[in-house]
């Protein structure tokens, strides 16, 4: 019997512990994003990110405008690809996979 009562106050230590830990988690993230700083997952294609801040890269947001006007001009996003391929620009900038 002691050891139920043992096993269950355990089993809630650690729901308790993984609770406030999430919580902490969360918490620091949400200071470090009002702070302008990144704290992770992927990067659109058009932006980098330095000493913790995102900032525009040049060079893949004149691709990113190019594919916004041509697309607000009519285009279709199949014409504005192949457009791209022949420029040599695929997948994120990389020749090596072609975009779909």
């Amino acid at each position: 019997m002691d050891g139920i009562i043992l096993e269950n106050v355990m089993i809630g230590l650690a729901e308790y512990y993984s609770a406030e830990l999430s919580q902490k988690i969360r918490r620091g993230q949400n200071e470090s994003r009002e702070k302008g700083n990144f704290v992770g997952g992927g990067i659109a294609y058009g932006y980098k990110v330095v000493d913790k801040k995102i900032f525009v890269n040049e060079e893949e947001a004149e691709a990113v405008r190019y594919i916004f006007q041509q697309y607000a001009s009519g285009k279709v996003a199949r014409e504005i690809i192949e457009t791209l391929h022949q420029r040599g620009l695929s997948h994120r900038g990389n020749r090596s996979r072609r975009l779909s």
